[in-house]
């Protein structure tokens, strides 16, 4: 039954187009996706930020526009704790993430304590045990267009 509940999941996200990333401890940047000119990277990273307490691990995604066009970059970032989604509500705006890029611009996600810009994902914290951890993350519903300059 699992393996059977395993391969409809997998035919899902496959005819959706969404890809699935399992959370890995590689700390180099790995492609996860490309479209219209546009390159979607992750990696894995830890976050130390002594001053602040603030000792989190975190997936950063980058995303570079490899053409001589400014582009406007669409995506949802599905994360999935204890095997349910924490976020997968696409009615509600808050969960989509925007991002302008100019001509042969790359931007990533940063360690930083405060507002994340939508490009670092929370796999757990460091210094709390017993936690929620994150299971992996599904870069979904990504929409890439020209934009006038």
């Amino acid at each position: 039954m699992k393996h059977t509940l395993t391969l409809v999941l997998s035919a899902f996200i496959s005819l959706t187009g969404w890809t699935q990333h399992k959370v890995t401890t590689s700390k180099d940047w790995q492609f996860y996706a490309e479209k219209d000119g546009v390159r979607i990277e992750t990696r894995y990273t830890d976050c130390h930020i002594a001053s602040e307490g603030y000792h989190a691990q975190n997936i950063s995604i980058r995303l570079r526009n490899t053409t001589n066009v400014q582009k406007t970059v669409r995506l949802y970032t599905d994360t999935y704790y204890n095997g349910k989604c924490s976020n997968c509500d696409h009615t509600k705006q808050d969960r989509l993430r925007q991002f302008e890029l100019k001509p042969n611009e790359t931007i990533e996600g940063e360690c930083a304590v405060g507002l994340n810009n939508g490009l670092r994902v929370h796999v757990k914290w460091l210094d709390i045990p017993g936690q929620r951890v994150l299971d992996y993350l599904i870069i979904s519903d990504i929409t890439v267009n020209n934009t006038a300059q």
